[in-house]
């Protein structure tokens, strides 16, 4: 007997096997696979006229760092008083504010929110929050932040240095005029206040042409937040708006330490400075 016999015979395994391989063969005859299209760059052959294949994976899209930005509905529930941001409480001036954009993204998972209050179709003030994400472990810098050192400031103070106290610790504030029509100009993907002054401007609402605009910056070994509030700039002396802002970062201290109450926001410190 053969030794194909011999194994027929006496290996069931082998016969299992060879009557599947036979089977499978026979499917493969009768339905051959379709070869799959891949997104290939043809190039020409040198010297004999040939056809060579050169595959060129796209690369994924690359992540913004100044991540997703959008405007908000124009009837967003306005707030008052002291709300939630960013993990802290945030104090706002006299009046309801309504946002008016938002984005958010960044290595920091930073976010970011823009508020309007408007009266009678004008704009009265524009406030703008950033901060790092709850869950980022962002601290401060090491060196004075450059919006405690504007070299535009109208005006401006920064806290002293207290004996002992951490390097990522800073607090100040500046003073600084902004025109708005040259802010409006600026293409809306230049950041959230352009994005919210075209906003504005599709729904009728008057602009100053100039604002002064008060930054609040604070930081520390837990994190950092910059305030930006915008009233019109109605000609007076910047004085009164030094005063208010001295007054209004006390309560944006408290609120940044999580400590802030309504009792810390009474009207000297809430409404417009006069």
């Amino acid at each position: 007997m053969s030794v194909i016999g011999r194994l027929w015979r006496r290996a069931p395994a082998w016969r299992a096997c060879l009557i599947t391989a036979l089977a499978f063969t026979g499917l493969a005859a009768m339905f051959p696979p379709a070869i799959p299209h891949l997104p290939l760059h043809w190039a020409q052959g040198s010297g004999r006229g040939l056809t060579v294949a050169h595959y060129h994976p796209r690369p994924p899209p690359a992540a913004s760092d100044d991540g997703i930005s959008h405007v908000l509905p124009p009837d967003a529930p306005g707030q008052q008083g002291i709300i939630h941001y960013a993990g802290r409480l945030l104090p706002l001036p006299a009046g309801t504010w309504q946002e008016l954009a938002a984005g958010r993204g960044g290595i920091e998972m930073r976010q970011a929110t823009l508020f309007d209050r408007i009266s009678n179709n004008h704009l009265t003030g524009l406030m703008l929050v950033v901060a790092p994400g709850v869950m980022s472990g962002a601290t401060g810098t090491v060196g004075v932040p450059p919006s405690c050192t504007d070299p535009d400031q109208l005006a401006g103070a920064i806290a002293p240095v207290l004996p002992g106290q951490s390097p990522l610790t800073h607090e100040c504030w500046a003073i600084r005029p902004v025109d708005m029509r040259a802010a409006a100009g600026t293409p809306a993907t230049e950041g959230l206040l352009p994005r919210g002054l075209a906003q504005l401007g599709e729904l009728h609402v008057a602009v100053p042409d100039r604002m002064l605009a008060t930054t609040f910056m604070r930081s520390d070994d837990s994190g950092w937040r910059v305030v930006t509030v915008l009233f019109g700039d109605h000609g007076g002396p910047v004085r009164k708006l030094q005063d208010w802002a001295a007054r209004f970062q006390g309560a944006l201290h408290k609120g940044y330490d999580g400590t802030l109450v309504a009792a810390d926001l009474p009207p000297a410190v809430a409404r417009d400075p006069g």
